[in-house]
């Protein structure tokens, strides 16, 4: 929301409430209720290089596949496609160049990133795992992750929604799986974050 008060432009930003909800319950039912601390969600130093690693490789080899599909094969455009009122169109009108991407690389890895591995791998996909097998629990837990992704999407072409879509399905399954074989979140939250960055500079895919 933009305002002026004497002469001077004020900008507010209404935090989303997918994202109290992504901090807010694991917080509030592992930490508050269960007494447990984030080492539950895989937040701690064991196996982090091994985790970051993993990350890092996931981020590397998706990004041409994702660049090659959205920018070369459907030709995406931020201007056309990014929906007003989002945070990705909040940063895209409101500042310029670098400014933009450097204000959208630090909201994606302290909190859409972080927010998102946090909920849906350290919670549900860890929870999940408790009660499955691997492969159900990064089955369901990816296929909850790409349902939340439905409503960004909307104005995407049919043939871009669905290929969007299955990408977004991959890339959970590969962060489940560097969740369970290094015991660490912090990977998935570095892999995430970089792939939303790259994608922001390079396609715009926010």
């Amino acid at each position: 929301m933009i305002s002026g008060h004497g002469g001077v432009k004020v900008i507010q930003v209404t935090i989303p409430l997918n994202i109290v909800i992504f901090f807010g319950v694991p917080v509030f039912y592992d930490i508050v209720i269960k007494g447990k601390s984030a080492a539950v969600w895989g937040l701690h130093p064991r196996n982090i290089s091994k985790s970051v690693l993993l990350g890092s490789v996931i981020s590397v080899l998706t990004f041409p596949v994702v660049y090659i599909v959205f920018k070369v094969v459907f030709g995406f455009s931020t201007q056309e496609f990014v929906q007003a009122g989002t945070v990705a169109y909040y940063f895209y009108s409101e500042f310029a160049y670098p400014f933009n991407i450097i204000y959208y690389s630090v909201w994606t890895l302290s909190v859409i990133a972080l927010g998102e591995e946090l909920f849906f791998r350290g919670f549900i996909h860890s929870k999940l795992e408790q009660r499955l097998s691997f492969a159900y629990a990064a089955l369901t837990s990816s296929a909850i992750f790409t349902a939340t992704h439905l409503m960004s999407i909307t104005l995407f072409p049919l043939p871009m929604m669905v290929t969007y879509l299955a990408l977004t399905f991959i890339f959970s399954l590969l962060l489940a799986c560097t969740l369970h074989y290094t015991g660490n979140l912090i990977g998935c939250w570095f892999s995430h974050a970089i792939s939303n960055i790259l994608a922001g500079i390079f396609i715009g895919i926010l």
